[in-house]
Order: C-alpha cells, then sequence, then structure tokens
C-alpha cells in the first residue's frame, strides 16, 4: 500500500480511519523494520480460485494444489489477534471477488480499525461496486495489461473481458460519487502483449478519471535458477515456491525488444510526471533493463522488507512469507505473532542476512532490485 502521489484529503482521510498506519510507516522509516514485532501488512488470499487464466500469473500452480476458500472463521481469529497491531489487510488470490462472503470480510476490518487494500482482475467488478464502496475498502487495484478488446484477452483468456472490466470501473466510479474510498489505481505488467503499447494504457487510465498507475515488469524464471532454487530448497527448507513464470532457457524479451521498453518507459515517465497521472513504479527509475531481462542473479545490493514486514495467509490457512515461498505455521492452529517471532522465521531471516537475496528471489516483484 503506497501513499506517494495521494492528495492531502486522501491522507487525511486515512489517518482519520487508522490514526496508527502513520506512525508505522514512519517508525519504519526512521528507525527500520526488521524489529517488528508483528507485520505491517498481512495479506489473505481468500480464494485459490480464479476466473482468469493469466499466462504469467504467479499462483496459478497453487490452484490445483490448494484451490479451497479461506473459512471465514479463520478471517475472523486474525482480524481479532491483529487488531491491536494495525496492519493493513489485503486481500488477494486467485480472484478475490470470487469469495463469497468477500464484502463481509472487507467490513470485518474496518470495524476493527485496519486499513484494506484489494486487488482484483476487474471481471466481476460492476457486480460488486456497491458493496465494495459501501464496505469503505480504502484501495482497489484493477489489473488490466490491455486497452482494447484484443488485448486485454491475451492476459487472461477470457472473451469479453475488457469491456466488463471498463464497465466496473465507471460504475464504481459513478456509485463512489465525491466519496474518497475506495482510492483507485490500474496495475500493468509489461509483456509480449504490450510492451508497444503502454502509453494506450496510461491514456486509458486519465480517460477513465483514475490518477494512478501502476508498473510492473514482468516476473520470470529461468530453468537454472529453478535448480539452483529446488538445491536451496532441499538444503534448507526455503523455497517451496518461487515467483514468475518459468521461460526455461529463453530470453522473455530480446535484447531490440527491450530497447523500445526502455525508450516508451522514459518517454512516459518524462511526459506523465507533468500530467494527471500518479505513476507507480515498483523499481528504480535507472534499473538496467537489458540485465533485468537477462539471466543475471540480482545483485549483492539487491534489498527487501517483507521478511519484516509481511505474512501471507494462504487458502488452506498456511501462514508463509514470500507468497508461499516458505511456510511457518497455519492460522488455524498457530496465532500470527507467535509464528512471526518463532524459530522458523528466525531461521529464515539469517539465511537471508547472509545471503541479502536468496534464489527464489530472482525476479520477485517485492525485491528492489538490482546489478
Amino acid at each position: 500500500m503506497g501513499i506517494m502521489g495521494l492528495n492531502v484529503k486522501q491522507l487525511a482521510s486515512l489517518v482519520t480511519e487508522s490514526p496508527f498506519f502513520l506512525y508505522n510507516m514512519a517508525h519504519d522509516k526512521l528507525k527500520g523494520a526488521r524489529y517488528n514485532k508483528y507485520p505491517r501488512c498481512i495479506t489473505l488470499y481468500l480464494t485459490e480460485r480464479c476466473n482468469f487464466k493469466c499466462p504469467m500469473c504467479h499462483v496459478k500452480d497453487s490452484r490445483a494444489e490448494k484451490g479451497k476458500d479461506l473459512d471465514f472463521t479463520l478471517v475472523e481469529k486474525v482480524i481479532k489477534e491483529s487488531k491491536r497491531y494495525t496492519p493493513c489487510i489485503q486481500f488477494l488470490g486467485g480472484e478475490p471477488t470470487l469469495y463469497e462472503p468477500i464484502i463481509d470480510a472487507i467490513k470485518l476490518v474496518k470495524r476493527n480499525g485496519m486499513l484494506t487494500t484489494m486487488t482484483t482482475n476487474g471481471l466481476l467488478l460492476q457486480r460488486h461496486a456497491e458493496g465494495i464502496v459501501d464496505s469503505g475498502l480504502n484501495f482497489l487495484s484493477v489489473s488490466l495489461d490491455g486497452w482494447d478488446e484484443e488485448s486485454q484477452k491475451k492476459r487472461g483468456n477470457v472473451s469479453g473481458s475488457f469491456n466488463k472490466i471498463i464497465d466496473g470501473i465507471k460504475y464504481l466510479i459513478k456509485y463512489r460519487g465525491r466519496r474518497v474510498f475506495p482510492i483507485l489505481k490500474i496495475s500493468t505488467i509489461v509483456t509480449k502483449n504490450n510492451f508497444e503499447h503502454l502509453e494506450n494504457i496510461v491514456e486509458l487510465t486519465k480517460v477513465l478519471g483514475i490518477t494512478r498507475w501502476a508498473l510492473y515488469h514482468y516476473a520470470f524464471v529461468t530453468q537454472e535458477a529453478s535448480e539452483q532454487n529446488s538445491e536451496f530448497y532441499k538444503k534448507t527448507g526455503i523455497g517451496e515456491f518461487m515467483l514468475g513464470d518459468n521461460i526455461g532457457e529463453t530470453p522473455y524479451f530480446s535484447p531490440y525488444e527491450v530497447n523500445i521498453i526502455d525508450y516508451n518507459l522514459k518517454k512516459i515517465f518524462t511526459e506523465v510526471a507533468t500530467q494527471d497521472v500518479y505513476i507507480e513504479y515498483n523499481y528504480d527509475k535507472g534499473l538496467d533493463l537489458k540485465s533485468y531481462y537477462s539471466f543475471k542473479k540480482p545483485g549483492s545490493s539487491s534489498w527487501c522488507t517483507h521478511p519484516f514486514t509481511d505474512i501471507d495467509i494462504r487458502g488452506n490457512g498456511d501462514l508463509t512469507i514470500c507468497m508461499g515461498g516458505y511456510k511457518l505455521g497455519n492460522v488455524a492452529e498457530d496465532s500470527i505473532k507467535a509464528v512471526w517471532n518463532g524459530p522458523k522465521m528466525e531461521h529464515f531471516r539469517q539465511y537471508f542476512d547472509k545471503h541479502k537475496t536468496l534464489p527464489m528471489c530472482f525476479r520477485c516483484c517485492a525485491l528492489n532490485i538490482s546489478f
């Protein structure tokens, strides 16, 4: 949950709803996050089900193994334990709008004084728009990699999805009216289908009246990186899951295509910076794209705060970090605070401190990557 680019009214509304969130952020900025006794963000994978079939989805493999919804009693347990620490609660999936009590889950978090964020593919957004607005959800991210029907279909392999997503966004904005929440953003992943047309998605964002656009590079895994991670997992138990599309031994983008991406991004950063869309770029703007889309490992100056700030709860109740890369326990049996400060978490942090990055970090979007 980023707050850069928010206006005064939005910030004031967030502070009013959860006075401690800014304190927590300021504390971590000044003193560092590594000694937090409780996670700053809890991600609930409410369901492992999805109504899209995105080729680059980082949780697509988990659905076959854990294709279930998180029991609502476990959601209640998480909120009850967490309310005194006021972490941000993030709703993900699968597709969270397929979770039947999604609105009840949001309302529960809000009643307990915590901020909420949700990421959706938008296919069912119009159906849930009124409930989302009335629930008080703070941040809503809509994934959109296309700018028309043909390009968007290549993301989720669902015919007619573009118009459904756009209609849902428009309806939600209309129903929200003058209310602040949810604060909307469009999230886009650079892919083979859109790398030459990213400006079209920016323009669509502006036309819709959305002032935030999040941009992510394609998360991929090479065969070599996968094999190295497997060996590390055998030795340490760390790295059960590795975020990214396994592209084997062929680069995802050619050097020529990388040059096009580099040119287009520089143009967007220059032109949009003076306009009405805040770009939430998940990397340093000086990121060496040729290195990123090569098979190079992350450099030693790469860094990540997730082992000290974030915990995930999967659809089967597993407590994990790194989106399933390391299992700590199960929320049905364990408290979040206990596992967060327990021996397994310490085991992970020791390896992380020693190596700076782990094999499973290869192109994880949470990693502040450098080469």
